[in-house]
């Protein structure tokens, strides 16, 4: 009978040990996501998210410690998601979920990628019929990153 006592103590200790250890609860600054604003795109009405690429991001806590994150991508074609047919001449909105100190968008090409234009976060597509892959390389106080999305030009 003893045994059995021993034993039934031992197991709830253990127990407890774990369930202690596994509720650990971390702070507010411990819990922030370490990845950058998403960005959302706006054409003929219709809203996509960019596909998330390669990005680097930290945060300075206010006791003085720093957390970074890198994460590495493939090209953009990897990571632009599914395309979205729009018409040639459209206005395309970029909206990011807190602005960029700066940033800038390119035609995605393997040889040369081209420039955009942009005003007011808005630019127009001039290019001819087929599949065109944007990306955004954008820059923060916290880090950079770089989006990527599809459209097929009728």
């Amino acid at each position: 009978m003893r045994i059995r006592y021993s034993y039934f103590v031992f197991i709830i200790v253990i127990l407890l040990i774990i369930a202690g250890c596994s509720n650990e609860i971390l702070s507010s600054d411990e819990n922030d996501n370490l990845t950058p604003p998403k960005l959302r795109v706006s054409v003929e009405g219709n809203k996509i998210f960019a596909g998330q690429g390669s990005y680097t991001w930290s945060k300075v806590y206010d006791d003085g410690t720093e957390k970074n994150i890198n994460a590495q991508s493939g090209p953009p074609p990897e990571f632009a998601g599914k395309e979205l047919l729009v018409k040639s001449q459209s206005e395309v909105q970029l909206i990011f979920e807190e602005a960029p100190t700066d940033y800038q968008v390119r035609i995605w090409e393997t040889d040369n990628d081209k420039a955009i234009s942009i005003t007011d976060s808005t630019f127009t597509i001039t290019q001819n019929k087929g599949k065109v892959i944007y990306w955004v390389d954008a820059n923060w106080e916290q880090g950079t990153a770089t989006y990527a999305f599809t459209f097929n030009v009728e």
